[in-house]
């Protein structure tokens, strides 16, 4: 949700009805303990994650009809493999391309997603059926798909944090 200052100039944040609350106890809380707990992602692999999915949707959406939906299966899993593709990479996974504009734009499209980070890996959905709601959702919000509860769930396990006061 959107924040903004209150009037006594603390912090106010609107949450989203039936939203699950956390605390934040920072990134350097997480990196402190991976040997523990392993890697968490943090706030750069979220933005990372995010712009993955948010151009690898514009290219979804800016084909054309006559992309067959394999080419967007062989390309997701090009994404997901991460590293730097070349165009010797883009031919062997995608086979030959008649269209060089396409090969052209799988090729840069590729480029601009890779990634090293397990971290980012995670995040992302392992199937391309899945890229439209994770990218409506966001990254976050799609890793924890219920930290949003119905108004009857919340009935039925949650409790009153009306003077909550952070």
């Amino acid at each position: 949700g959107a924040a903004r200052k209150g009037h006594d100039g603390r912090r106010m944040v609107l949450i989203e009805r039936g939203s699950e609350l956390f605390h934040d106890y920072g990134q350097h809380y997480f990196q402190k303990r991976e040997g523990k707990i392993g890697k968490v992602p943090l706030s750069q692999h979220y933005d990372k994650a995010d712009d993955i999915l948010n151009k690898f949707a514009h290219f979804m959406d800016s084909p054309g009809d006559n992309v067959d939906r394999g080419v967007f299966l062989r390309v997701w899993d090009l994404i997901l493999r991460g590293g730097n593709a070349t165009e010797s990479v883009v031919d062997l996974a995608m086979g030959k391309f008649d269209d060089e504009s396409l090969k052209s734009s799988v090729t840069t499209l590729v480029r601009q997603c890779s990634f090293d980070e397990e971290e980012i890996h995670r995040l992302l959905p392992p199937t391309v059926e899945s890229v439209r709601a994770a990218e409506l959702a966001g990254s976050a919000r799609f890793e924890l798909p219920n930290s949003i509860r119905s108004l009857e769930w919340l009935r039925d396990h949650g409790i009153c944090l009306d003077q909550l006061y952070v």
